[in-house]
C-alpha cells in the first residue's frame, strides 16, 4: 500500500471541514496537522488532527520552507489569497485536493491550492487557476476559465466559454450564460442568472442579475 504524503492545513473553520472530507477521500495525502492564525485555536482539534498554532508555530518546524507541503482551507477569497502568498515567500509548496466523487473532463487544468470538491463538474479544456475554490455540486462547462482565488459556491453553473475573473464570488446555484466574461472581484448572489458580461468590482442579483450598491464598509 502506497504510504501517503504527510501536508499541513492553514485554517480551522467550518470550510475546512469540508477540505478535510476532500482529502481524506483522496487517499494520496495525510493532514498532519492544522494551523490557524486564531491563537485560542492552538490546542484543539478538527477531526481528531492537531491544531498547533499560527504561522509562528510553522516556522519553527520547518524554517525553511522545506520538508512538508500545505493547503490552505479558508473560504474568504481575500485571506485565502494573502495566506497562501506568505507560504509561497517563506518557501512553502502548496497542493491541489480533489474530491474522489469530482469528475474532471479531458484537458482539464487545476492550479495549485485549489479544491474541487464533491459531486463537481469541469468539463473538457477548462482551466481553474491557483487557489480556487470550486465547491459541491458546482459546474464548470467546456472552455472555461476561472481565476485565481475565485470561489464557485455549492450547485452554481458556468455554461460553456465563461471566463471569470480573479477573486470573485458566484453565489450558491447562480448560473452564467455561455460566453460571458465576469471581471475581477465580482459578486453574483446566490440564484442569479447572469444575462450580459460584468465589469470587475461589480455585485449582481437577481433573475436576470442586475447591479446592486457595494458595500465598502
Amino acid at each position: 500500500m502506497k504510504s501517503r504524503e504527510k501536508i499541513f492545513l492553514f485554517g480551522g473553520s467550518g470550510h475546512a471541514k469540508v477540505v478535510i472530507d476532500v482529502i481524506e477521500s483522496m487517499g494520496e495525502f495525510q493532514v498532519a496537522f492544522i494551523l490557524d492564525d486564531d491563537e485560542r485555536m492552538a490546542g484543539k482539534t478538527l477531526f481528531s488532527y492537531p491544531i498547533v498554532g499560527n504561522r509562528t508555530e510553522l516556522l519553527r518546524r520547518f524554517p525553511s520552507g522545506r520538508g512538508i507541503r500545505g493547503f490552505v482551507g479558508v473560504g474568504n477569497n481575500a485571506a485565502r489569497e494573502s495566506i497562501s502568498a506568505w507560504l509561497s515567500n517563506k518557501g512553502f509548496d502548496l497542493v491541489s485536493v480533489i474530491h474522489h466523487r469530482a469528475y474532471l473532463g479531458k484537458g482539464v487544468k487545476i492550479g495549485l491550492g485549489t479544491t474541487v470538491m464533491a459531486g463537481a463538474i469541469v468539463h473538457p479544456d477548462s482551466e481553474i487557476g491557483s487557489g480556487v475554490i470550486i465547491n459541491t455540486g458546482s459546474q464548470v462547462d467546456h472552455d472555461c476559465r476561472v481565476g485565481d482565488f475565485t470561489h464557485l459556491a455549492p450547485g452554481s453553473v458556468l455554461c460553456g466559454t465563461v471566463k471569470v475573473g480573479s477573486k470573485c464570488l458566484l453565489g450558491a446555484h447562480s448560473t452564467i450564460l455561455p460566453g460571458l466574461e465576469i471581471g475581477n472581484d465580482v459578486v453574483v448572489g446566490a440564484g442569479a442568472t447572469v444575462l450580459k458580461s460584468i465589469r470587475a468590482g461589480d455585485v449582481v442579483v437577481g433573475t436576470p442579475a442586475k447591479n446592486m450598491p457595494r458595500d465598502r464598509g
